[in-house]
């Protein structure tokens, strides 16, 4: 039997019609047709969503910053006493603070730094810091608590207290340029300039008992001091030197009265921004 095979010429397909209004889109073995104002719509909103993703993660990357603590207001916290203290840095807003008893804080305020302040930081959290009268001279952390529960600590350094604090009236670095000590219980807050020495003048009486202490390197400060005593001829009768990160102090009992000078020097004769101390003297 004979097998008919019969072909049949295939007609060829008209091409695809043109469309004026509409855009042409290949995918694959697809043709996809859009009107153009279509076209010009998805685009839109493509830039559109692109914009909202990168302000998002934007926002992301600001809510997540790290909290950073750089300085605050005050070097050292005195027993005794109530003090605002205010932390300035980075990224801070926080909704809790917390410090290790017997020292307690509390958030007055958590703001934008100003004009003045703004080189320390873009934000300040200003802290009521209360210290009963016998709480030790020792260094206790407080710990910032943001809402996304991260957190930035920073040390309170606890000093003897004293009735009056008054910064150090410079000149101050000679024998006859030394600052006379306002009151029997003063602390003096000052910075070394350059390799000079700042001196303060005690007048005292044989028998007294004087407590000096000198807080720098536990409180932040760059200063490696040197703590002296020397009598009105200049002789050293007292010296407080060793680890640089802890306070320096001299417990002096007066020989004779007259005048007597507390001297404090840079191991390394430095000095300048940074080189900050807290002196504090007070007769026992």
């Amino acid at each position: 039997m004979r097998q008919i095979v019969t072909t049949q010429a295939l007609t060829p397909q008209p091409p695809l019609p043109e469309f004026p209004h509409f855009v042409r889109r290949e995918r694959g073995s697809q043709i996809l047709l859009y009107a153009s104002g279509q076209v010009k719509q998805l685009r839109n909103i493509t830039f559109l969503l692109l914009g909202v993703f990168a302000t998002f993660a934007g926002v992301c990357r600001a809510d997540g910053a790290k909290a950073e603590i750089k300085s605050m207001s005050v070097l050292g916290i005195p027993a005794g006493k109530t003090t605002m203290v205010t932390l300035y840095g980075e990224n801070l807003a926080p909704v809790s603070a917390a410090v290790k008893a017997p020292v307690t804080v509390k958030i007055i305020d958590s703001k934008a730094t100003g004009e003045k302040t703004k080189s320390k930081g873009s934000r300040q959290v200003t802290l009521e810091v209360a210290v009963p009268a016998t709480c030790p001279a020792e260094t206790f952390e407080v710990t910032l608590t943001q809402s996304d529960k991260t957190v930035a600590k920073a040390n309170l350094c606890v000093v003897p207290g004293a009735a009056i604090e008054a910064p150090i009236k410079k000149p101050a670095s000679t024998f006859a340029t030394a600052m006379p000590l306002p009151g029997p219980s003063t602390a003096i807050l000052g910075q070394l300039d350059g390799d000079t020495a700042d001196l303060v003048r005690i007048d005292g009486k044989a028998g007294e008992v004087w407590d000096i202490s000198l807080l720098c390197s536990r409180a932040g400060s760059s200063l490696d001091p040197i703590l002296r005593v020397r009598d009105s001829r200049h002789i050293s009768l007292a010296l407080s030197v060793g680890d640089k990160t802890k306070d320096r102090h001299i417990q002096f009992h007066v020989p004779a009265d007259g005048a007597y000078f507390v001297e404090i020097t840079e191991a390394e004769a430095r000095g300048g921004a940074g080189y900050t101390y807290r002196l504090t003297i007070v007769r026992k």
